[in-house]
């Protein structure tokens, strides 16, 4: 896909969103998670000591709205990747895994 490789932080509450992104990137050679975290505090620190390329963060992360939260981070809306929370209880795991190749491709877009 690239021969660059992009560093992303994943600020994921909902564990089934957080383990579907893991799968979905383990093995790309253009994506390395360097960070991941389920709470701002943590991911505004890992933000700023890894410098991630693009912050993959959970829409309402902590209970903070995302202009607040893209504001917490002191990242450019234009690196982040927001993902909505799940309106549901069934897993959803296996919808962010399904859809790899769009979340690789959001992440690289964001990146650039």
């Amino acid at each position: 896909m690239t021969d660059r490789t992009y560093r992303v932080a994943v600020g994921v509450r909902t564990l089934e969103i957080r383990q579907g992104i893991f799968l979905a990137v383990v093995g790309e050679p253009s994506i390395r998670l360097v960070g991941t975290s389920t709470t701002v505090a943590e991911l505004a620190t890992q933000v700023r000591a890894l410098k991630p390329d693009v912050v993959v963060l959970e829409e309402g992360l902590s209970g903070h709205a995302l202009p607040e939260l893209i504001g917490l981070l002191g990242v450019s809306p234009e690196r982040v990747l927001v993902v909505p929370q799940p309106d549901t209880t069934q897993p959803v795991e296996a919808d962010v895994t399904a859809n790899r190749g769009d979340l690789i491709s959001l992440i690289v877009q964001r990146a650039r």
